[in-house]
């Protein structure tokens, strides 16, 4: 998988924090997505509902169509809270936008994820 970060992403520990579980949501990779979640984190994609827990959220990830290429355009993070922008295209070459803001259980550069708020709206053709 192809990934893209913005040149600005390097100073806050967040901020790799924040591309490191979208990219491990990506590719599949449970094992860092899990060392990074609390056990009972809740996803909300906008217009579709509420996963809870991580079980629940793992199958959801491995259901999904493989990505060929993640871009992140933005990454921000303030005390517990962030979010991340981009766009990601799957291996049949369809594109969708996201957005995602997280909450961690708190500021701690190890806390873990709580909460996301998810948007994705298919890219034009």
């Amino acid at each position: 998988m192809q990934v893209d970060i913005p040149g600005n992403c390097g100073n806050a520990p967040r901020h790799q924090i924040i591309i490191g579980i979208i990219e491990a949501f990506h590719a599949k990779d449970l094992q860092a997505l899990h060392e990074r979640c609390a056990e009972d984190v809740r996803w909300e994609i906008a217009g579709s509902g509420k996963i809870t827990g991580f079980e629940a959220i793992a199958q959801w990830a491995k259901s999904g169509t493989p990505t060929d290429s993640l871009k992140f355009s933005s990454v921000l993070t303030h005390g517990k809270e962030g979010s991340v922008d981009g766009i990601c295209t799957d291996d049949s070459g369809a594109s969708t936008h996201f957005s995602h803001v997280f909450q961690f259980a708190s500021a701690g550069k190890n806390a873990k994820l709580k909460a996301v708020r998810s948007y994705f709206i298919p890219a034009a053709s």
